[in-house]
């Protein structure tokens, strides 16, 4: 998964995009920003018990069912 907390990487992303597709580009950035939490509270530290757990996740993601794992939480700005 990409970090996408860098505001001028976005805006210069959004930009060229903007350029290619010719079109205006709405930048709301100043209201807060989405960040993917995941939802499970104690990941195991034991390797195997940690290798069951991402095999899980790897299982959910596949089967459209990811938002067991995790999912996108609004952060809005100060």
């Amino acid at each position: 998964m990409s970090d996408y907390t860098d505001g001028g990487k976005i805006r210069s992303y959004g930009t060229k995009m903007a350029q290619f597709l010719a079109v205006s580009v709405w930048d709301d950035s100043r209201r807060g920003y989405w960040k993917y939490e995941l939802n499970v509270a104690d990941v195991p530290v034991d390797g195997k018990r940690a290798a069951l757990v991402l095999l899980k996740a790897i299982w959910l993601r596949i089967s459209r069912r990811g938002n067991q794992i995790g999912s996108w939480v609004w952060i809005p700005s100060e």
